[in-house]
């Protein structure tokens, strides 16, 4: 079995298009540059007005070009979409963590895209944990 390996993405906006390896490492690589870049605020996840509607929105951690994915969900017991006390019963929304695909969207032109696509190609088979705002 493969052990991840933490390879830091550097964005590339050169970057050729083509769906990343699904391994154990690309998973870990992938969830790694996720959450780096919600850390240091290149993507925002953010509550929609639709009630269990996310948007994440900023630069894909591949190309640097800018993406925006929604991300719907089912509803979590507890989860309060309007603010008010949520279960924890301290006036805070509890938090939920969502795992899906997170995909470049991004417009901008990558050598080798198939007609009809959009982004740089990664996100595919790998899915990530986000942690609901």
């Amino acid at each position: 079995m493969e052990q991840p390996t933490e390879t830091p993405m550097t964005p590339d906006p050169d970057a050729v298009w083509g769906p990343p390896a699904d391994t154990d490492a690309e998973r870990a690589r992938w969830q790694g540059a996720i959450d780096a870049a919600l850390a240091d605020g290149t993507l925002e996840l953010r509550r929609s007005t639709t009630p269990f509607v996310l948007t994440l929105t900023g630069a894909c951690p591949r190309c640097g070009h800018p993406m925006t994915q929604t991300v719907e969900r089912d509803v979590p017991r507890g989860f309060d979409a309007g603010g008010r006390t949520g279960s924890d019963g301290a006036g805070r929304r509890p938090v939920v963590e969502v795992r899906l695909n997170v995909d470049c969207t991004c417009p901008s032109a990558h050598p080798g895209r198939p007609d009809g696509r959009l982004g740089c190609g990664w996100g595919g088979p790998l899915p990530v944990t986000l942690r609901t705002p």
